[in-house]
């Protein structure tokens, strides 16, 4: 029985040392290329005024979106969820490592308090 907890154990770490840092690169990938587009679109070239309007625009437009015409705003907002795909991944392979991990640490501080009850007496 420990042998099988043992390999499930070693696969979660695997799992979250692989899933955690993929999903990290792939989404600061996806975050460098949309501030790039968006440093570009803000770039102080004199339009820095029309910037206002055009988000009260955007927003306006969702606003109507949702109201007026809700399959159209569901697939705009699972398109927004499908491009933030890669937080999925960092959240998997955080509890895929809290999991591996967990029984290690709270055999640690169990041996930390131990010492330092030791130290007391």
């Amino acid at each position: 029985m420990t042998q099988e907890r043992k390999s499930s154990l070693d696969l979660k770490k695997l799992l979250g040392a692989t899933l955690l840092p993929l999903g990290l690169s792939l989404l600061l990938v996806n975050v460098e290329a949309n501030l790039a587009a968006t440093g570009s679109a803000l770039s102080l070239s004199g339009s820095e005024t029309a910037f206002l309007p055009s988000l009260a625009l955007s927003l306006f437009r969702v606003v109507q979106a949702y109201f007026f015409d809700h399959p159209r705003f569901l697939h705009g907002l699972g398109q927004i969820l499908l491009s933030c795909w890669p937080i999925i991944l960092i959240l998997s392979g955080i509890v895929f490592l809290q999991n591996a991990i967990k029984p290690q640490l709270q055999t640690r501080i169990a041996a930390v308090e131990n010492s330092s009850l030791g130290d007391q007496s």
